[in-house]
């Protein structure tokens, strides 16, 4: 038998009942625990759930924001350059042919004549004309140095043809080599119409200052000698 607290004997029936009520309750009190954790869960996906939609929508309008920013950016530049810059391009391109029309028509016609013809430049002849009557005032020894009979003579025929006067002929003593005519150092160019002369018969006949070495070559102020 139980006794309660005041050491008195309870009936089993007590005790039971007791018992009873005491396993009632905790059920209760379980199942409304349960009932909370729940309805905890649910409120907790639902906000979840809200969070979730939320964190959806705002990247949405960032988004929207972003494509929105590109977009008018996208449009500046494009209206910055069809009405800034293309418009000045017409401007400088216009005002450089309005400056070339301008001086186009500024500029007299006989100057822009004068700029396009060419410069000439005359090249002087190696024996002018007055320079080729000096020569033929010269006296010039025709000698054969080694050439065939008679080479001297024909030579001195050649001269007188073209207008030398004061020609002599004669002999060297020593063989030469090709038709040379010596000359001093001041009648250079008086050789070089002899030459001329004698191209017409003799195309290999050339004009050389005379050694001053070579007796029968500095014989004369021009010596022509016939060679081998």
């Amino acid at each position: 038998m139980e006794r309660d607290e005041k050491g008195c004997i309870r009936h089993p029936f007590f005790v039971v009942r007791g018992i009873l009520e005491t396993n009632i309750f905790s059920m209760e009190e379980t199942e409304l625990a349960s009932k909370d954790d729940v309805m905890a869960a649910g409120d907790h996906r639902q906000v979840s759930r809200h969070a979730s939609r939320e964190g959806w929508y705002g990247a949405v309008l960032l988004g929207c924001v972003i494509l929105l920013g590109i977009i008018l950016i996208g449009g500046a530049l494009w209206w910055a350059y069809t009405n800034v810059y293309l418009q000045a391009r017409e401007e400088k391109s216009s005002i450089v042919g309005l400056s070339a029309e301008r001086m186009a028509e500024t500029t007299p016609a006989g100057e822009a004549e004068k700029a396009v013809v060419p410069v000439v430049i005359p090249v002087t002849p190696v024996a002018s004309e007055a320079t080729a009557a000096d020569a033929k005032q010269e006296a010039v020894a025709v000698l054969n140095g080694g050439g065939a009979k008679g080479s001297a003579g024909t030579v001195a025929a050649l001269l007188k043809q073209d207008g030398y006067t004061k020609v002599t002929t004669g002999n060297t003593t020593k063989d030469y080599t090709g038709v040379v005519v010596y000359h001093a150092a001041d009648k250079a160019a008086s050789a070089t119409a002899i030459v001329k002369s004698l191209l017409k018969q003799y195309p290999k006949a050339v004009s050389k200052e005379a050694p001053k070495t070579d007796a029968e070559a500095s014989s004369g102020a021009i010596v022509v000698i016939i060679g081998k």
